[in-house]
């Protein structure tokens, strides 16, 4: 199971400019030759026990070389709404289908 996170912030207007919103990505080669990808943040859980929030944290701090805030670590951690973790895809599916047997609901 995994888990990511979506990471952004506005950025405010500046001279002609309209403000506007910088989403952090990865890039990640996988092997030589091969194109350079552009991912979420996140990765896989590293204990059973660890929750989807718990390893979208871990995994953004990881990631981020341990450069994210301990607030923004906070608020990824104490992030309201569901999270679902689906056993087929990298990172969870903020739309659950019903009747999915790989998915599983997390409040």
């Amino acid at each position: 199971m995994a888990a990511g996170a979506l990471l952004w912030c506005q950025a405010a207007a500046e001279g002609n400019h309209t403000d506007s919103i910088h989403i952090l990505m990865a890039e990640e080669k996988r092997a030589p030759g091969q194109p350079t990808l552009l991912n979420f943040i996140g990765g896989k859980r590293d204990a059973l026990a660890e929750s989807a929030r718990q390893t979208a944290a871990r995994e953004a701090t990881e990631e981020t070389g341990g450069l994210l805030s301990e607030a923004t670590r906070a608020a990824l951690l104490g992030a309201g709404g569901p999270v679902l973790w689906d056993s087929q895809v990298a990172h969870p599916n903020p739309n659950p289908t019903p009747n999915n047997p790989n998915s599983s609901l997390e409040p």
